[in-house]
């Protein structure tokens, strides 16, 4: 491992390789990679670390953590130690060489290329032309974003009103809400097949306390397609963040195509908790995305706005601005993560989610 070796190079080229078509032939790797080859690993590794309460994920990075520090530590006592110092920078050179190349490898194999299908927003334009013949074009404005929040009010309004009347809806059970949200994936597979297939259910995570200091709402741990999740989120956020991570685990890479399923699977559920935290959330995200680009709408929209939804909006923004520095320092990961897998935009997340559903809802009925 700590010295010149072909076979690790080797694999660098081939994902290299991979990762070249499948950026050049982005409806063929939903296809073949995501919906056959990815899923086929993603079920697998699902069905081995499923059966531990526990997630793996979590004492898997824990150990990276370690091996890092005793890494760096081990380094700096080296260079402090002229002893042999250039066989010890080779055999680091080569060593890093090494892990990153077959690193890289795992990734693209595991996860990398779910990256590189076709974006839904257009995957959905060209399904609504397919089925009924046309070639329509969608431009989002500031108009149709309107009429669309004004809807998720309303449906947030009537959902929130079953839930006061209706016994039993509240899920503060892990297990029992994961069971329950799998029922909207299992219903929105028959439209979109991938999302079908049998996984893992999130688990509360061992370091709840460093996720809130970090910023983190939860995690997808790729190695063993395992979700983690924080054990302080708010009961009304706490449904749709668990089904936006169960998105990840059906193979959807981008956040803001896993946000918008984790809406449809949410609205498409039987339990009205679930359903309306999928309406606040996305309305917070959609409200959020308003106040950056027409404050004048946004003022008009939030002042006439129910106050009962207004407060459970306030109850999501308040938890996540408790970690602002933290967040916006995640935030920054994130964006450059996506960059490096070749997703380009510079909106932020609400403004992407924002568009994606809007363009949902110019093409099908509401």
């Amino acid at each position: 491992m700590f010295k010149f070796k072909i076979g690790p190079l080797l694999l660098f080229v081939f994902s290299s390789f991979i990762l070249g078509l499948s950026i050049k032939y982005k409806k063929a790797t939903g296809l073949i990679y995501t919906n056959i080859i990815n899923r086929f690993i993603r079920e697998k590794l699902s069905l081995a670390f499923g059966k531990v309460d526990i997630p793996i994920g979590d004492t898997i990075a824990l150990l990276l953590i370690f091996v890092l520090i005793f890494f760096l530590l081990n380094l700096v006592r080296r260079l402090f130690s002229p002893t042999k110092w250039l066989t010890y920078i080779y055999r680091v050179f080569w060593g890093t060489i090494n892990i990153i190349c077959i690193g890289f490898f795992v990734y693209v194999l595991f996860y990398g290329l779910n990256y590189h299908t076709q974006p839904l927003a257009n995957s959905l334009v060209d399904k609504y032309n397919a089925k009924y013949s046309t070639d329509i074009k969608v431009h989002v404005d500031t108009n149709k974003q309107l009429e669309v929040l004004k809807y998720l009010e309303s449906k947030a309004i009537d959902t929130r009103n079953l839930v006061r009347h209706e016994e039993n809806t509240s899920l503060s059970n892990i297990n029992d809400l994961s069971i329950q949200a799998e029922e909207g994936f299992r219903i929105i597979s028959d439209a979109f097949p991938s999302l079908g297939g049998t996984y893992s259910r999130p688990k509360l995570s061992l370091y709840s306390q460093i996720y809130d200091t970090l910023g983190l709402e939860a995690r997808y741990f790729i190695l063993t397609n395992e979700v983690s999740i924080s054990k302080n989120l708010p009961d009304i956020y706490r449904p749709f963040l668990v089904s936006k991570y169960m998105a990840y685990q059906r193979g959807i890479a981008r956040e803001d195509e896993a946000t918008f399923f984790a809406y449809l699977a949410g609205i498409n559920n039987t339990n009205p908790s679930i359903k309306y935290s999928a309406y606040v959330s996305i309305l917070s995200m959609m409200t959020q995305s308003m106040m950056l680009d027409n404050k004048v709408e946004y003022n008009y929209f939030v002042s006439n706005m129910n106050k009962d939804i207004r407060a459970d909006m306030e109850k999501i923004s308040s938890y996540r601005s408790k970690t602002g520095v933290s967040q916006r320092f995640i935030d920054q990961i994130k964006y450059n993560f996506k960059r490096v897998n070749g997703d380009l935009r510079v909106d932020s997340l609400e403004k992407e989610v924002s568009i994606l559903m809007s363009s949902y809802y110019s093409l099908f009925t509401y």
